[in-house]
């Protein structure tokens, strides 16, 4: 009896002590946004700050958005416009709203096509096809998937395609074409190991 309110008493503080080991990270941001001249500095430290709460206190996360999205009046820093909706299609999708968060990411992947940033574009996608995938429309996510490759296949080791390759490949072990599935999970794996020697992204 004694272990189980101990027990019961760690699963009540853990998320204080989860917390707590960002704060030193958050007033360090927050003085980055308080002083910070350039646009992109400030950029990337709201950034980095709305996706610490997003682990930790997801409704922190949305006026830290809203400021982080603001950047870009007069359009001068459109990748924060970019971030803030991707970002807030992660917040929606936490928030278990999975078709609302579509629409967020739409926004994101249309506002990093302006400034031709891939990167974003990508992530934006891939998070389109997870939700699809989550709202049980296995074909339409599928569909999605290949497009994006068939637009990138002079280009097939753009930084962003391993998501596409590692989720088509999940998707064609779920339709049991196993060889297919490898082959796609190799390829999304060769993208990862090229960017991350150890492999923490994720493994075959």
């Amino acid at each position: 009896l004694g272990m189980k309110k101990i027990s019961i008493l760690l699963l009540l503080l853990l998320p204080l002590f989860c917390f707590s080991q960002y704060e030193k990270q958050i007033d360090s941001l927050q003085k980055i946004i308080s002083k910070a001249k350039d646009i992109d500095k400030k950029g990337n430290a709201y950034a980095e700050l709305a996706l610490i709460y997003l682990d930790s206190d997801i409704q922190k996360a949305a006026p830290i958005l809203d400021q982080l999205k603001a950047l870009n009046k007069n359009n001068e820093c459109p990748k924060c416009e970019a971030y803030s909706w991707m970002y807030r299609g992660h917040m929606t999708s936490r928030l278990g709203k999975i078709k609302e968060a579509i629409p967020f990411y739409e926004k994101a992947y249309k506002k990093a096509k302006t400034f031709h940033d891939d990167y974003i574009y990508l992530k934006s996608k891939a998070h389109i096809a997870q939700c699809l995938l989550d709202l049980n429309t296995t074909n339409e996510a599928e569909k999605l998937l290949l497009e994006v490759l068939n637009d990138y296949k002079s280009t097939p080791e753009q930084i962003g395609l391993e998501d596409f390759y590692y989720l088509l490949g999940s998707i064609n072990y779920e339709k049991r074409n196993l060889n297919k599935a490898l082959d796609y999970l190799i390829q999304g794996e060769t993208m990862i190991k090229a960017t991350d020697p150890d492999g923490v992204y994720f493994k075959i």
